[in-house]
């Protein structure tokens, strides 16, 4: 098998994971989204790929040889996010403490040292740069690819050809002639992809389409390419990336060995990360949740005992496992109770397959439960309780004296998680990996827990009393101490009763006066595409983003407010925008242009009257 080499633009990907996840923090509330976005890419890259060598290259502070050529290259950018800016030193100690070569070179960026890596290796190895950034076209040769971790796709020739409709060693030529707005690199006025793709493809070279300047028939086009010569042939040198960066790194610098030897630096960093779930990718040990302290509860005198157990407790925990994740529809299958570090009780009730043992039945349990879970004075506490709330109330018990949900204390203290589910909760307060629903269910798409053995289901269900049990005791005093214990006493927990009644009753509508106004809707939609489609010339699907930039910016040529990395956005934002300019300057409003009656469409419209 042959030695595959990963070069990956580090910076870009940070970028990248800092905007595609927003707000996570650590329990110190220090901002980690764009380093868990970083690493939770990274380490599935390297799992899927196992590359044999691996580099990860980030572009120097100061800037590069380029701002020397041009002042202003990238000079419109704002600064940095400061959330993001406080993460930044620690993309190096994560590299570093997975084992894994970190470039970062004084004046170059990280394309330059990315072209200079792959043409100097590619002899040695297929060479795969991971990246979104388009400038990066250019290296792509035998051997040498692009590999897109957010498409999950591979671009070789021929998805350049599509992109600039040039080779790769074209691709300078076709951004020095449009430019590069995300970099400040000017190229030509009024010169776009489309124009340059046909251009250099036309006469090869940016020197090739000044030797046939005089070719060139349409007079706008004419005058800028004259006059914008010096600019465009600047342009393509700052496109350029070099690939005779001084780089002191040998090939066998850049093998990879993973998971590293030694993970003790970086079983720390992780845990001050709160990042214990990519940790137990990498086969770490896990401080863990013990559940040798599970007991099940079949006959009513281990009922009698657990509820007389319970009843002293300080606060119980409790969940329900049902057949739906639909409270109104969910049939109760089994009860899960914790008031102790320890022990956690799982009673079943509804479990059927061939040689099930024999349960209680609901109403055994209705009658010894109720008292306690109905106990007004003994508090209780649960994971997204309401949900557990209308199970129950269904299943004829009422529960009282609700003291604490934990997915709501977590919100409460970190609204910027990602998630408050259990499993997450689990491992960033317990570092703790639970049972998954999958594990216990042979087909999660259409069997239900009833079909789970009672000894795998009290493990899995008395688990997860028992976490939020442990959860509890981990984020009350973090409400306490934050002063938000009054806020989910007084206000989130009643209105969680509230939100379970009004799902339980739902909501009274006129089915009559909804069905009208629908109606009424779909004709007004209806009108505005057919309106749509005809100042466009022609039908199109008017909810594709990628369709709806074609007409306006290619077809009814209006400015460009705004880039994504996927082309010109069509977002609300620029609608509005495009919308003011055409109000207060609209030649045409009407399907007439300067000329007379357009026989298609008209040349500029204003937006707003779409």
């Amino acid at each position: 098998m042959s030695d595959t080499l990963y070069l990956i633009d580090g910076s870009h990907m940070a970028f990248r994971a800092f905007y595609a996840i927003r707000g996570l923090t650590n329990r110190a509330g220090e901002p980690t989204n764009a380093l868990y976005g970083f690493v939770a890419t990274l380490l599935k890259l390297i799992r899927v790929h196992q590359p044999s060598h691996l580099a990860i290259v980030f572009d120097p502070p100061g800037g590069s040889f380029r701002n020397r050529i041009l002042p202003e290259y990238k000079g419109h950018r704002p600064d940095m996010d400061p959330d993001l800016r406080r993460q930044w030193p620690v993309f190096r100690e994560i590299v570093e403490a997975l084992g894994i070569a970190y470039l970062e070179v004084p004046d170059y960026e990280a394309d330059d040292v990315i072209g200079t890596l792959s043409d100097r290796y590619c002899d040695r190895a297929d060479v795969m740069l991971v990246t979104g950034d388009k400038d990066f076209q250019q290296l792509i040769r035998d051997r040498v690819r692009i590999y897109d971790p957010l498409k999950d796709a591979v671009l070789g020739p021929d998805e350049v050809r599509e992109k600039f409709g040039c080779a790769p060693e074209q691709v300078p030529d076709v951004l020095g002639l449009m430019g590069d707005s995300s970099d400040n690199i000017p190229g030509v006025p009024k010169v776009g992809l489309k124009t340059a793709k046909k251009l250099i493809e036309e006469y090869g070279t940016i020197e090739g389409v000044y030797e046939h300047l005089d070719e060139i028939k349409r007079p706008a086009l004419h005058r800028n390419l004259a006059e914008n010569r010096e600019q465009a042939e600047l342009s393509r040198t700052l496109a350029i990336i070099e690939r005779a960066v001084p780089l002191e790194s040998g090939f066998d610098d850049l093998a990879l060995t993973f998971p590293p030897e030694d993970t003790a630096a970086l079983e720390a960093l992780f845990d001050r990360l709160d990042f214990q779930k990519l940790l137990a990718e990498l086969g770490a040990t896990l401080q863990g949740v013990s559940r040798d302290g599970y007991e099940l509860v079949t006959t009513e005198a281990e009922l009698a005992a657990m509820v007389e157990a319970l009843r002293g407790a300080e606060v119980v925990a409790f969940d329900t496992e049902t057949t739906s994740l639909q409270p109104m529809q969910a049939d109760l299958v089994g009860i899960s109770l914790c008031a102790d570090p320890e022990v956690a009780y799982y009673v079943p009730v509804a479990h059927a397959y061939e040689g099930c043992p024999a349960q209680l039945t609901a109403a055994q349990v209705r009658a010894g439960l109720g008292s306690l879970l109905e106990d007004p004075v003994l508090p209780k506490v649960a994971q997204n309780a309401k949900y557990d709330l209308l199970v129950l109330r269904r299943a004829g018990i009422e529960v009282q004296g609700l003291a604490s949900d934990t997915m709501v204390a977590d919100y409460l203290l970190r609204p910027q998680h990602r998630s408050h589910k259990l499993d997450d909760l689990a491992m960033t307060y317990l570092q703790h990996e639970m049972i998954k629903f999958a594990d216990v269910v042979a087909d999660p798409r259409k069997d239900t827990f009833a079909g789970v053995p009672l000894e795998e289901a009290r493990d899995y269900a008395a688990e997860d009393a028992h976490v939020t049990y442990l959860l509890h005791q981990e984020l009350a005093p973090q409400l306490a101490q934050e002063g938000l214990d009054e806020l989910a006493r007084d206000v989130e927990i009643p209105l969680v009763r509230v939100l379970a009644d009004m799902e339980a009753w739902g909501v009274g509508v006129d089915r009559g006066l909804l069905e009208a106004m629908g109606a009424e809707l779909g004709e007004a939609i209806e009108a505005s595409r057919g309106r749509i489609h005809e100042l466009a010339g022609r039908e199109f699907n008017i909810n594709s983003p990628k369709q709806l930039a074609e007409i306006l910016f290619d077809e009814l040529d209006l400015p460009v407010i705004r880039k994504t990395k996927s082309g010109p956005s069509t977002d609300a934002r620029v609608l509005d925008a495009l919308a003011a300019t055409a109000s207060a300057s609209c030649p045409a409003r009407s399907s007439t242009t300067a000329s007379g009656p357009s026989s298609s469409r008209p040349t500029w419209t204003c937006c707003r009257s779409w």
